[in-house]
């Protein structure tokens, strides 16, 4: 599947997400009837995506492969006596694992289309969103600064558990990354354009 950026230009703005009951939790940890309704910033149009089913199987065959990668990572080779280095390759480390978590939750989407909504559906969608929008700062902010932390505490103990620590959450705060934007802030204080005719007259 093309990522949902690809081809038309789209700068999504993730805004509501419905997650469907999930009746068969034994084969699938997401219900793929679950979507995600995007805003895009150079359209002003309003998307939908479909949530991918994503297969338990699957999910523990990237588990099993990630944890014997971290058992014999080499320690050594992380340069803990160059101190400008270190933190460089820190904060590459954190931005690159951001942007990988931004694309993977991007690529968890498939069905991307532009929807046409009553002004009521587009003020129910955004009023449902906005309610957890400052939920999802504080979490996403806790995040960042504790994968920061990581990387700080790698340096002081020396132990490849920070650093896959600070891996994680970095990953973690790039599928979410688009809430501390400028226009997600905007669509929460409801000043900011949306044509919601699907480009119809």
């Amino acid at each position: 599947m093309k990522r949902l950026k690809d081809n038309i230009g789209l700068n999504l703005i993730s805004f509501y997400g419905y997650n469907a009951p999930n009746d068969n939790k034994r084969n699938s940890f997401v219900n793929d009837k679950s979507y995600t309704l995007f805003y895009d910033r150079q359209t002003k149009g309003v998307f939908k995506a479909e949530t991918k089913n994503i297969s338990t199987p699957k999910f523990l065959l990237l588990f099993l492969i990630g944890y014997p990668t971290m058992n014999i990572f080499p320690n050594d080779v992380i340069p803990y006596h160059h101190k400008l280095i270190f933190f460089s390759l820190c904060f590459m480390t954190l931005v690159l694992s951001m942007i990988v978590g931004n694309y993977f939750v991007l690529g968890l989407n498939k069905g991307l289309r532009r929807i046409t909504l009553s002004q009521e559906e587009w003020k129910y969608y955004l009023e449902k969103g906005n309610k957890l929008y400052f939920i999802q700062i504080i979490f996403m902010t806790s995040l960042l600064l504790f994968a920061i932390t990581c990387f700080i505490l790698l340096y002081i103990y020396q132990s490849k558990w920070w650093l896959f620590g600070g891996i994680g959450a970095s990953f973690i705060v790039g599928g979410g990354i688009t809430i501390f934007t400028r226009t997600r802030y905007l669509l929460y204080k409801e000043k900011i354009g949306v044509n919601l005719n699907n480009g119809r007259k």
